[in-house]
């Protein structure tokens, strides 16, 4: 019998027998019919027109048109799974709505039985198998290609979804495959589960911290028992009986009465603060050391001084509700998902926004140090590179827009500025010019190259670690050493000064079989010398503003470039994208 006769002979079968009516089940040769008419009719519900159903066809070619989902006997075991992890696609900060959960509940759970015609189990099955290769897209690469919104680090899409699904449905054990589909990294694991800490506290009212004047340790007030709410929610108010038995020694001896913290299950509830006598307001009202200690804690998550003191800008960190970090975590495990699972078995990772350094090494952190990154309208861009030599007691010629922007206008108001700068003067073909021969008020920046001498004042510092791309971004001492100080670190005009330069060079040489010199002897020395890494080592410059750091502490930081909502603008339209589709 031939393709035509077969759909023929379904489609009758189907209108003999009603959905509802006692009878026998829809084959999945009937149904396979009704996918070909389907994926080549380019129906308005499964137009081939984006990528999830260009995978679409892919995987229904994989498997010469045969259902996945639908068998002899009704829908598979691995349909009911697909869709129970689809539900609960807000663990990985995804949109149930983006891969039309309700329809698929409706159509392959709800009303779908073994009576049910040939082309509605069709489309059911074809609505399941859009959603789960674009979960498969999304939760595995990314929602978005982040290139489109100046995302260059390091990327690489973890599976191929059709392919990944064909295999899984044929091995042993697709719930538990499907479940496990993601980035593998640890930072990904942590910051979700704190995900699902920040979604059991953003379901209940967050109090606002009023302005006010700087509260301090011995405050009391009413501002005062709104910020110890907070933190208690937050669970950084710690609640072990040795804390408990220091701060009633403390408050004895500041005749207050003792306060004792109740943590609920889960870490979230209504804030209970206690005392020997019963509840009492004044002691929740009260600066004590412990709530000292917990702002502290809070501060040093937030990238905020931590100083104990609740200031304009902790006071505006404490006020950013659990419902807004939520999304915020939502938008980093997003960028996490861009990320490789492979990075280097030794490699550097500079967060811009959390202004810090980390080095790696078989996957352990072996180091920590501030940096300072481009100030925002000197961006420093989100890349992948490779270190490749270091270079000692370096010189520095200053880029033609610093020229422009700083340099002329200095030397234009103060002709000695390039002597004590240590800056020399060249001229196109690099033979040196006397400053005082110069009208700098009629000069071009283009006419001359400036020159920093080696030394303690260039603004290389004493060593730079150069690396590949032609946009000169590098990685850099500084003599500025005061501006590691700072809790805001946005300060160049794009490179990455390194607080700790010497032991960044011990990294990277430690394991350099060529290496002979001496690190500080070299940094110190009257003349450039660069030593070459025997092997050039990645260093990843990422945007990330939730991280979870080494002790499993959640961590926020500002969002300096204001790439948050660009990025969520993004995912919104990616949302709309899928939802108009089908």
């Amino acid at each position: 019998m031939d393709v035509f006769s077969l759909r023929t002979a379904a489609v009758a079968a189907a209108v003999a027998f009603p959905i509802g009516a006692q009878a026998a089940p829809v084959g999945d040769t009937a149904v396979a019919f009704e996918l070909h008419y389907l994926l080549e009719g380019r129906s308005a519900s499964f137009g081939r027109v984006n990528t999830v159903d260009r995978f679409v066809d892919r995987f229904y070619a994989m498997r010469q048109g045969a259902p996945a989902w639908w068998t002899n006997d009704g829908w598979s075991a691995a349909a009911s799974a697909a869709i129970q992890r689809i539900g609960a696609a807000e663990e990985h900060g995804l949109r149930p709505g983006d891969y039309h959960f309700s329809r698929l509940q409706q159509a392959v759970l709800g009303s779908a039985s073994s009576t049910e015609v040939p082309k509605g189990v069709a489309q059911a099955e074809l609505l399941l198998t859009r959603a789960v290769l674009g979960y498969l897209e999304d939760v595995a690469n990314g929602r978005i290609d982040p290139s489109e919104i100046g995302w260059e680090a390091y990327r690489t899409r973890r599976i191929d979804p059709p392919s990944a699904l064909q295999r899984s449905l044929n091995g042993g054990d697709f719930a538990g495959w499907f479940a496990s589909v993601g980035p593998v990294s640890e930072q990904y694991r942590l910051l979700r589960k704190a995900r699902q800490r920040y979604a059991q506290i953003a379901a209940t009212e967050w109090p606002v911290l009023p302005e006010g004047p700087t509260l301090k340790p011995g405050d009391r007030g009413p501002r005062v028992a709104v910020a110890r709410r907070q933190l208690h929610m937050l669970e950084q108010l710690r609640t072990d009986p040795e804390h408990l038995r220091t701060v009633q020694r403390q408050t004895k001896a500041a005749a207050s009465p003792v306060f004792q913290l109740v943590s609920y299950e889960g870490g979230v509830g209504d804030s209970a603060i206690r005392s020997s006598e019963g509840e009492r307001q004044g002691e929740a009202e009260l600066y004590d050391s412990g709530l000292e200690a917990a702002v502290r804690r809070f501060q040093e998550r937030h990238g905020l001084v931590a100083d104990g003191l609740i200031g304009a800008g902790t006071r505006a960190a404490l006020n950013i509700s659990p419902r807004e970090r939520l999304r915020e975590i939502d938008l980093n495990l997003e960028r996490l998902r861009w990320l490789s699972d492979n990075p280097g078995d030794r490699y550097v990772m500079v967060n811009i926004p959390g202004y810090e350094l980390t080095a790696y090494e078989g996957g352990a952190l072996v180091d920590r140090m501030k940096v300072i990154v481009g100030e925002p309208d000197w961006e420093t861009p989100i890349m992948s590179d490779y270190i490749v030599d270091l270079k000692f007691a370096p010189d520095w010629t200053i880029p033609v827009s610093i020229v422009e922007d700083e340099t002329l206008p200095k030397v234009r108001r103060d002709p000695g500025y390039l002597g004590r700068s240590n800056i020399r003067v060249l001229d196109r073909s690099g033979g040196e010019v006397s400053p005082h021969s110069v009208n700098w008020h009629g000069a071009s920046s283009r006419s001359y190259v400036f020159r920093q001498r080696p030394g303690p004042g260039n603004a290389l510092g004493l060593i730079r670690f150069s690396l590949t791309n032609n946009r000169g971004i590098y990685l850099h001492d500084t003599p500025s050493r005061k501006l590691f100080d700072r809790s805001m670190r946005a300060l160049s005009h794009g490179c990455i000064r390194v607080e700790r330069p010497a032991d960044l060079a011990r990294y990277l040489l430690e394991q350099d079989p060529t290496w002979e010199g001496d690190i500080e002897r070299m940094m110190r020395a009257p003349n450039t010398s660069v030593h070459h890494l025997a092997q050039s080592t990645p260093v990843h410059l990422v945007y990330l503003t939730a991280t979870i750091d080494e002790r499993g502490e959640l961590r926020f930081f500002d969002d300096v470039y204001d790439r948050n909502p660009r990025l969520q603008e993004a995912l919104d339209r990616a949302s709309s994208r899928r939802r108009n589709l089908g």
